[in-house]
């Protein structure tokens, strides 16, 4: 689902669990084909779930219908019990595919490094939850950006790995 949603530019978890949805988008009482719908697996106090897109429901209401994945192995569209849903949500665009601005360096904090941070996921460098913190593990997604992109590396975002980024998403 979040690579989906990614390639949508809409908003996303970065999380594998499916229960992590119910924190993403707005809760809506009356989806609409393409919301996002989460159900509870085992039990409604179990961590686990199943996240995917409403299409709709059965004429009595007792069904939902979604498409996903990993449903009988496979994406498809399934029938999932209406009791089962925890919740609907509808997602928005994402606000802004514009670039964190440079300098951001260990230590540095706010927006402008939460973005780095969804960017550095997107394209694979794992710097953990985007918490807006420039910590060691976005330091050390960084660097290795820098070093599989022969850039200068010295762990500091500046106009080489912003010029980097920037080519990459456009490609």
């Amino acid at each position: 689902m979040n690579y989906c949603c990614v390639k949508l530019n809409l908003e996303h978890t970065g999380k594998a669990n499916a229960r992590s949805w119910m924190h993403v988008g707005k809760k809506t009482k009356n989806p609409k084909p393409g919301d996002i719908v989460v159900f509870w697996r085992e039990s409604i106090q179990s961590w686990k779930g199943h996240v995917a897109i409403f299409t709709g429901f059965s004429a009595d209401g007792t069904q939902v219908f979604c498409l996903g994945g990993n449903q009988g192995n496979r994406v498809s569209i399934a029938a999932y019990s209406a009791d089962k849903v925890l919740g609907f949500r509808r997602l928005e665009k994402q606000t802004s595919n514009a670039l964190p601005a440079p300098v951001l360096r260990k230590g540095s904090r706010g927006k402008e490094v939460e973005k780095l941070q969804i960017i550095l996921n997107q394209l694979g460098y794992n710097c953990g939850d985007p918490d807006g913190a420039f910590g060691q593990m976005t330091h050390d997604a960084l660097i290795l950006f820098q070093s599989n992109n022969r850039l200068a590396i010295d762990g500091v975002y500046g106009n080489g790995s912003k010029d980097m980024i920037e080519s990459l998403m456009q490609s």
